[in-house]
């Protein structure tokens, strides 16, 4: 009796020590994002990392930066591919005002459906445990959510601005992550 109440104990403190370390690299790893050049609120977006990777059950696996990477990167993955069916729902609703607001977001599926694609060929290398070469695809992932934006001219209203600028905050997690992470074990250190 002694023995199972020892293995059930054992088993709770690890569990718990591991969600303190997961817990633990999430903040630290959010906090330097927030404070990157060029963010536009630095404190919603820290939130943003925070809530997004805490509220993944896989978070709770989370031993190092790949497997943090890892999460985020699903997290991007399932956000772009919800983003999708929205502008395909938004589309087939006729929704929009005009046939130049609908040709723009017929672009934006494109764009999305490419990020779609270099985020799961990131998550392929970073399951390889190969951040060099998962970095690249992240970062063209981040372009292609941003080109989307970059559709609609000033003064053109993107119904789905909103969403898509969430999903931009998204796509960037993984992608800046793999950047600083690759770039903190690199001989020439970052620049």
């Amino acid at each position: 009796m002694l023995l199972t109440y020892l293995a059930v104990f054992v088993l709770l403190f690890s569990g718990f020590k591991a969600n303190k370390e997961a817990d633990s690299l999430i903040q630290r790893n959010c906090k330097v994002f927030s404070e990157l050049p060029g963010r536009l609120d630095s404190e919603e977006f820290l939130k943003i990392c925070i809530t997004s990777l805490k509220e993944n059950p896989e978070t709770k696996k989370v031993r190092n930066k790949i497997d943090l990477i890892v999460v985020a990167t699903n997290n991007a993955i399932s956000n772009i591919t919800n983003m999708k069916r929205i502008v395909e729902k938004f589309i087939k609703e006729k929704r929009y005002k005009s046939s130049l607001i609908k040709k723009k977001l017929e672009v934006c599926l494109k764009h999305y459906q490419d990020g779609y694609e270099w985020l799961t060929s990131g998550l392929n290398y970073l399951k390889e445990q190969d951040r060099e070469m998962a970095s690249p695809d992240l970062g063209m992932a981040r372009r292609e959510v941003g080109d989307c934006e970059k559709r609609f001219k000033k003064g053109e209203i993107n119904p789905l601005k909103r969403e898509n600028d969430v999903l931009y905050e998204m796509v960037f997690i993984p992608s800046v992550m793999s950047e600083i992470a690759d770039c903190e074990t690199s001989k020439g250190g970052c620049t």
